[in-house]
């Protein structure tokens, strides 16, 4: 569904230490779309964290999205006895929220997220990741682990400035 123009998708990525994806899957209530557990062989790697990527909502146009914001700040809130010791035990949640959007003359992507929103996203200690995909594109991508990313490597300095302002 991810395809059409202005369509959207709201997905999770967690990654822990400790954490075995399936009780993951059943805290969120989510069927995962990928999992990899602690000390999974990888090929020419081991994994030295589980992880565990689902899709929490797709849909169509900017009331849906909407919509599916406020579903999942009280699904994070629901779940809040899970995430923050997940999070406490230096694991890691980031919410992506994709659309697919068309190329053209004008603005190729645009963004409003409310202060409520990265308020209590900031509050559980949870990361935000932003992805717009031209339509053309999308279809060789991966839905859990997308097009080539760069990552800033910003979390883990983040995460020794927040220990050490406690």
């Amino acid at each position: 569904m991810i395809e059409a123009v202005d369509s959207f998708r709201i997905s999770f990525k967690l990654h822990n230490f400790q954490c075995d994806p399936l009780e993951i899957t059943n805290a969120l209530g989510i069927t995962p779309t990928a999992v990899i557990r602690k000390g999974q062989d990888m090929g020419a790697i081991v994994a030295g964290r589980s992880s565990w990527f689902g899709k929490f909502r797709e849909g169509l146009g900017n009331e849906a999205f909407g919509k599916a914001l406020e579903d999942l700040l009280a699904s994070l809130e629901r779940s809040r006895d899970f995430i923050d010791p997940l999070l406490a035990e230096d694991g890691e949640m980031i919410v992506v929220l994709s659309q697919t959007v068309a190329i053209d003359d004008g603005i190729l992507f645009s963004l409003k997220l409310e202060p409520f929103f990265l308020h209590a996203c900031g509050m559980h200690g949870i990361g935000l990741e932003v992805e717009a995909w031209s339509a053309e594109e999308k279809a060789a991508c991966s839905p859990d682990t997308g097009c080539e990313s760069v990552s800033t490597g910003i979390s883990t300095p983040l995460r020794a400035a927040r220990e050490t302002l406690k």
